[in-house]
This record gives structure tokens, sequence and C-alpha cells, in this order.
């Protein structure tokens, strides 16, 4: 037996139980002489002494030898619980069959997989519904630009053909106001509008807050006439705006037919009538 596996085993490091021998401890005396030693167990183990008291040391290649030894020792004690706990992990895996398991991982990946392709079908076509919509909406929008800019033309139309004549036309601006119709128009139109065809007066102009409908006793509107009379009448130029109606006498030099005196003949009626100026302005620069 090799000295160095002789000494592992005198020192305990190596397990003899196996092969049914143990050696003894060798003895030895101070002369060189040799000691003989018995084992518990059938075999028997005699050591060898050398000069000099004590264990003789060990070569570089036995220590080398002995160094691996303990290494792969220690590498099987591993392996072995290794194996210990993958056998205690495998046994709660009993009973179950892995290709069955195989089939249902990839039969739930390729359900996974077709349920993320339809989910993809499904947003491009909310979005193209939804593109869809908005070029519908959009062009919706611009339909309803066009009618309602086709509608305030024809409301412009219809207010110069009813609101416009019915200035034209007007005997009481004719005949009592200083101004001519489209001059009048100009200051009191935006008190008119076009409604259920025909011409509504109101007592304020347009955009006007707390604007109220001028109506007769019986709840109608008010006729033209009447209702631009009754406006005429609440300003408070209207004594500049009426035409002068002097009776003719002795030195009054009264122009009957333009209902003014000759030395007023040239002069404007309504000259400083800061309102109408403005009015003016403002239908000037439209």
């Amino acid at each position: 037996m090799p000295q160095a596996i002789r000494m592992l085993m005198n020192r305990g490091y190596w397990d003899a139980a196996g092969d049914g021998t143990e050696g003894g401890a060798g003895g030895g005396t101070g002369e060189g002489g040799s000691g003989e030693g018995t084992g518990a167990g059938e075999g028997t183990g005699s050591g060898e002494g050398g000069s000099g008291s004590g264990e003789s040391k060990i070569s570089d290649s036995e220590a080398k030898l002995l160094k691996e030894v303990m290494q792969k020792k220690k590498a099987l004690a591993e392996a072995t619980d290794n194996i210990k706990k993958l056998s205690e992990k495998l046994a709660q895996f009993d009973g179950i069959d892995p290709v069955a398991v195989r089939e249902l991982l990839n039969q739930k990946k390729t359900e996974e997989t077709k349920q993320l392709e339809a989910k993809g079908e499904w947003d491009r076509l909310r979005a193209q519904i939804v593109e869809e919509h908005n070029k519908e909406k959009q062009t919706l929008s611009e339909r309803v630009s066009a009618a309602e800019k086709a509608l305030q033309d024809s409301q412009r139309v219809i207010s110069e053909l009813t609101v416009g004549n019915a200035f034209a036309q007007s005997q009481f601006i004719r005949e009592e106001l200083a101004l001519t119709p489209s001059k009048t128009r100009v200051v009191y139109g935006a008190h008119f509008d076009y409604v259920d065809g025909q011409v509504v007066a109101y007592d304020k102009p347009a955009g006007s807050p707390n604007r109220t409908q001028l109506i007769d006793a019986k709840g109608d509107p008010l006729p033209f006439e009447a209702a631009l009379k009754k406006i005429v009448d609440a300003d408070p130029d209207r004594d500049q705006l009426l035409r002068s109606k002097m009776k003719q006498g002795a030195g009054s030099n009264t122009d009957v037919k333009a209902g003014k005196p000759d030395n007023m003949a040239d002069k404007p009626a309504v000259k400083g009538i800061s309102r109408i100026s403005a009015a003016l302005a403002k239908a000037t620069t439209k």
C-alpha cells in the first residue's frame, strides 16, 4: 500500500471499511527498529519505522496525490447531494407525461399567438373605422359650412328684397324725414329683420341685450311704417331728422314743396348728428 494512502488511513482521512481491512498505527523506535500493529478487521497491517522518532515526511508526488484524493472525495460528496436534491424535485413530477405537457404548452402558445393576431386585426379595423369616420366628419363639416354660407347669402338677398324694399318704398321716409331711404336704412336698418316671411321691427338694433319685438294692440308685428315712426320718435335726434313743416306766412319765404325755408334750402338738415355720421361712415367702409 502506498505510504500516502497509509498516512491518510492513519490520520482518519481515508475510510477503509469498504475493503474489509483497517490498518493500525505503526510504532517506531529511536534506533530504527520495526514495529507491528494489528487492526480490528481480518487483515493485518504493519507499521514501517524509520530512523529517528515520529512519522516520516511524504514526498511531493504523494502530497499531490493526497490533494487530488481530497478534491475528488469532496466532489463526490457534492455530486451525491445534488443527485439527492434532483431526485426530490423529480418526485414532484411523478405520474406526469412530459410529452403531453409539451403538447399543452405548444397549444397554449398557438392560442396566444392567434389571440394576438386577432387583436392586431381588430386594432387595424378600428383604426380604419376611425379614419373613415374622420373623413365623413370632415365632409359633413364642409357641407355644413357651405350650407351656412349659402343660407347667409340667401338671407342677405331676402333682406335686400324685403327690408331694403320696405325702406325704398316707405312713404314715411319720403314725406317725414330729411334723410334718403338708403341713408335711413343705414341708421335704422338694424332694427328690422325678416322673420317667417315678413319684416319684423325691434326696439333695439340687432345684437343689443333685451331686444324686444314691436307689436300692435292685437299682439301682431307692427307694420313697417308705424314701426319706423315709433323708432324715430324714440330717437334723441328726432327733431333734426324730421322735415320742417312751418306754415307759409308773410316774409316766411317757406319752400312749400320742400317743406323748408328758403334760407335753409342749401343747408343739410342733419348737419352735426354724430349718430348718422357714424352710421354712414360704417356703411362706407363695408
